[in-house]
């Protein structure tokens, strides 16, 4: 099964950042098929 995981915070008005990420699940493990980098960045 794939699902998608997206947290995210939204502050109104002003801006809002979703993190998204693309999971497969098996019967004993996942495994993220995103592989973006995920470290912090000011823009």
């Amino acid at each position: 099964m794939v699902v998608t995981s997206e947290p995210g915070i939204y502050i109104a008005g002003k801006f809002g950042v979703r993190i998204e990420d693309t999971v497969v699940v098996g019967k004993y493990d996942c495994e993220s098929l995103t592989k973006a980098n995920k470290d912090y960045v000011v823009v």
